[in-house]
């Protein structure tokens, strides 16, 4: 188990919120929760409540965190767009209606 003293705050904080990301990819959000955190970056369930108000500011945190990145996602998508000549960025509509012309999210 480490000690407080070995990281600061703040990296326990990201230590913490790599970890509950982790275990929502792998186990579902419903299996989150402060021990299993805190097992899996080292530290007692008490050094959580440290760095975070309650569990439900470390899930705001988590979200948050989730949102940004999906923010920094879109914007990137964003920037590959087309610009139309009058400045608007849009992808070219297909010229088929079939759904097999039509892209999907994925691409």
């Amino acid at each position: 188990m480490a000690r407080r003293s070995d990281h600061s705050r703040e990296e326990i904080r990201a230590m913490a919120l790599a970890a509950a990301q982790q275990i929502v990819t792998e186990q579902g959000f419903a299996a989150l929760n402060a021990r299993k955190i805190a097992s899996a970056i080292g530290y007692t369930v008490g050094t959580l409540y440290l760095v975070f108000k309650n569990l439900d500011d470390l899930f705001l945190q988590l979200n948050a965190r989730t949102l940004d990145d999906l923010h920094a996602a879109l914007a990137t998508r964003q920037a590959l767009m087309p610009t139309a000549s009058n400045g608007s960025r849009h992808w070219p509509m297909p010229t088929s209606t079939s759904p097999a012309s039509i892209p999907s999210a994925g691409n």
